[in-house]
């Protein structure tokens, strides 16, 4: 289901999106950083990790047709089809490389508005990702990992049965220990970030009341000039 780029300003792409999925963005968490970006309004998005291109499309529907975004993925695959979800689409652009050899040069010389981090799901790749990606952040710019929920028995007993199906290593993780995250090293990075850049504000979107992914927000603290 392709969309017309004319008709962006509608909600309708979000029928590709599932409540209830692991790996890519769901559809709640789609719709919340859709609203993000027609709030802020960012002239660059970075996106680490692409897998079916369903976050870059969201990105890109949401984005102002003269901001940039730029996505990477080390997967042949997971570009070409983020690519083919967004074709002609302005200013958006694909790239195929691991998360450790992005070339900064590819920005542009653009500062980035948002960073969504969402690949290797490895604590060391991701603590060099940030460190490289900060010194590009514009002053207000946003950093948003993925994955960084956690799961419990009770949110699970209301999943559809479908889910549970499909889902049954889970299940047993849960029974033995009620609650567990959904990526322990994006958990980790989390707190490692939060030891290492104080200066930075932080904001969990998790929910125990529903098999959700999560997020979190950092962004550089400061005072409100009146």
């Amino acid at each position: 289901m392709i969309f017309n780029y004319s008709n962006k300003d509608n909600l309708h792409h979000l029928d590709l999106y599932q409540t209830y999925v692991h790996g890519p963005i769901q559809k709640d968490e789609a719709l919340f950083l859709y609203s993000v970006v027609k709030m802020i309004r960012p002239s660059t998005i970075l996106e680490f990790g692409l897998q079916f291109g369903l976050s870059s499309y969201n990105f890109a529907l949401a984005k102002d047709c003269e901001a940039f975004y730029f996505g990477l993925d080390k997967e042949e695959y997971c570009v070409d089809m983020a690519r083919k979800l967004c074709n002609g689409m302005p200013n958006c652009f694909f790239i195929k490389s691991d998360c450790l050899d992005f070339n900064f040069n590819s920005l542009l010389g653009r500062k980035v508005d948002l960073f969504f981090l969402d690949c290797s799901h490895n604590f060391e790749k991701n603590k060099t990702c940030l460190s490289n990606v900060i010194s590009y952040l514009s002053e207000d710019g946003l950093i948003v990992i993925h994955d960084t929920g956690y799961y419990t028995i009770e949110a699970f007993s209301k999943a559809p049965d479908e889910y549970k199906k499909e889902s049954q290593g889970l299940e047993k993780k849960l029974r033995k220990n009620k609650k567990i995250p959904v990526i322990e090293d994006e958990q980790k990075t989390v707190n490692w970030f939060m030891e290492n850049h104080s200066q930075y504000d932080v904001l969990h979107l998790h929910s125990d009341k529903i098999m959700r992914c999560g997020m979190t927000f950092f962004q550089k603290r400061k005072k409100l000039n009146f």
